[in-house]
């Protein structure tokens, strides 16, 4: 519980940093390890294996999300006060229709 509260205070204090010195892989592991899973449970979350989050969490890969693990990511750092779409240099890859997805969407809620 320490660890996870830790985390999210990392996590927070990251949203305050320009973009240019937030770093993907420290963020991906400050959003698990604040979610309180372990690297398997993170990637059973995700729907993807462990070797790919340490892989994430090393920059050895740079995460590609579908759309479904964005909502997913989003709705359960929202419980914790957190919007993923804060971080500035979360390099979230989307595919140009997811994008226009979620830019619609924000629209229509302001």
């Amino acid at each position: 519980m320490e660890n996870m509260e830790k985390s999210l205070a990392l996590l927070k204090q990251e949203l305050r940093k320009p973009a240019k010195f937030q770093k993907t892989p420290e963020i991906i592991k400050l959003i698990r390890v604040s979610l309180g899973y372990t690297q398997q449970d993170f990637g059973v979350f995700l729907g993807t294996q462990s070797t790919t989050v340490s892989r994430w969490e090393t920059g050895k890969n740079q995460p590609i999300f579908t759309q479904d693990q964005v909502n997913l990511l989003d709705y359960e750092l929202k419980k914790l006060g957190v919007d993923l779409f804060d971080f500035e240099g979360f390099d979230i890859k989307l595919k140009p229709h997811q994008y226009k997805f979620i830019k619609s969407h924000a629209l229509a809620m302001a």
